[in-house]
């Protein structure tokens, strides 16, 4: 028992530095890449900790076996120069119950990929092209820049000059709505306001953006022709629906979706999990 513990935790300890090491360049290459997309106005910086809390058990998933197998490596290969494991030997332990010693930890490391493989790893994606999602779908004061042209998803691309001092009203405010593929309308619209704020309904949760003093186009590709509106007050409705298509991918699947799919894709993904 003296033996067994002191193995395992010599295999164990190995292991968490070398997964601790693997676990923080992966994620620090993954949430630079995050920050650069939250700096262009891609989303709000504040979800930047939640989408990497769903990336956690995709990036287990594959350090876990990599560094367990490293572990027993590196922590065998010490003891083996420091003649520990040969005075184990002599005093009785064979490679069968070295083996033996082994496949314990090695079992709840097991258990624990398939955990995050079977289920939270789809889990995880699943919740993180929601979020993302939902954030290309909509137009959030809190992600613009000035200066910049910054798409919001949907066909809309939105440019302001600044903020106002308090930071929740902008300044020369524009925006361009394209029609979608497939959509009825083929109008593109082009509107510019001199100022502009979110307005949220209570009720509905709803947001609204509210512009003031401008004037909005619609054109059609192809003729010369264009409507011209002049207003001093126009509501643009924001939290437009989600395209949940890209949701319905095998890679958000849940396991026993993929187990009860005959479509061979859906085999290939289940499978590989």
């Amino acid at each position: 028992m003296i033996l067994f513990r002191y193995l395992t935790r010599e295999v164990l300890l190995t292991m968490s530095a070398v997964a601790g090491i693997l676990l923080l360049v992966i994620m620090g290459s993954r949430f630079i890449r995050y920050f650069s997309d939250a700096a262009e106005g891609d989303f709000p910086v504040t979800i930047l900790g939640s989408l990497m809390v769903f990336h956690l058990p995709g990036f287990m998933e594959l350090i876990l076996p990599l560094s367990f197998f490293l572990g027993i490596l590196l922590a065998y290969g010490q003891l083996y120069m420091n003649s520990e494991i040969t005075v184990m030997v002599a005093c009785g332990m064979s490679p069968t119950r070295l083996l033996r010693v082994t496949l314990l930890p090695a079992t709840v490391v097991a258990v624990l990929v398939g955990l995050c493989s079977l289920w939270l790893t789809p889990a995880g994606a699943l919740q993180t092209e929601a979020t993302l999602e939902e954030q290309r779908s909509r137009l959030d004061v809190s992600v613009l820049a000035p200066g910049r042209f910054q798409d919001f998803g949907g066909g809309r691309t939105a440019y302001i000059t600044d903020f106002n001092s308090d930071g929740t009203e902008m300044q020369e405010v524009l925006v361009h709505e394209q029609p979608m593929a497939g959509a009825e309308k083929t109008h593109s619209y082009i509107t510019r306001a001199g100022s502009g704020y979110q307005e949220t309904n209570v009720d509905t949760g709803s947001r609204f953006l509210i512009l003031e003093d401008g004037e909005r186009y619609g054109v059609t590709p192809g003729r010369q022709d264009a409507e011209r509106l002049t207003f001093e007050r126009y509501t643009l409705r924001l939290g437009l629906s989600r395209d949940r298509q890209e949701l319905n991918s095998l890679e958000y699947a849940t396991t026993t979706e993929l187990w009860n799919d005959p479509d061979p894709r859906a085999q290939a993904q289940f499978q590989w999990r």
